[in-house]
């Protein structure tokens, strides 16, 4: 098991730190505070990593949300444009998150799941350790058939998928 590890602090005080379970996974972790997750407007949180040639929209972005009006679904999406991230399986991907957990932090709530660096899923990201990507992250509220809704709060980072505990780079980008 390897001991790498990293955080980054996101705006809106989210927050995502990572571990290696393996030199083929990663292991995300995904911080929301108990602020938003038990307002009662929000409904789901998520957050996706993608390739910085891509450009700063959705597209090409692999996502990950949580609809916590579900019992904690989580959900592997891909988009193809800005918009709705259909699930990865719309497009012929395959859900490739294991390992699920949610738990409490202090005053965090944290979604945790296991991935490889790379799925051979064409509706995945591959991430390489030391890459710099984008690191999108969202949360909003779910309609009356608790499915998720647009974003109320959204934003784009750029950061370095670290390989040790020091923090990745924060440029903050595009926070709403």
């Amino acid at each position: 098991m390897l001991a790498f590890a990293g955080e980054f602090q996101l705006p809106n005080d989210l927050k995502v730190t990572w571990e290696y379970p393996s030199d083929t996974e990663v292991r995300l972790n995904f911080y929301v505070p108990a602020s938003i997750r038990e307002d009662d407007y929000f409904g789901w949180a998520g957050m996706g990593i993608k390739e910085i040639e891509d450009g700063e929209n959705m597209s090409h972005g692999d996502y990950v949300t949580i609809n916590w009006k579900k019992d904690n679904l989580f959900d592997d999406r891909w988009a193809t444009g800005n918009g709705y991230p259909p699930l990865d399986d719309a497009y012929g991907g395959t859900y490739d998150l294991k390992d699920i957990e949610t738990s409490e932090e202090g005053d965090y709530y944290v979604y945790s799941w296991t991935r490889a660096l790379d799925t051979d899923d064409r509706k995945d990201n591959a991430y390489e350790i030391g890459k710099d990507y984008y690191i999108q992250w969202a949360y909003g509220k779910c309609n009356l058939s608790d499915e998720i809704e647009h974003h109320d709060y959204a934003g784009t980072e750029e950061f370095t998928l670290t390989a040790d505990d020091e923090m990745s780079f924060l440029s903050f980008k595009n926070g709403i």
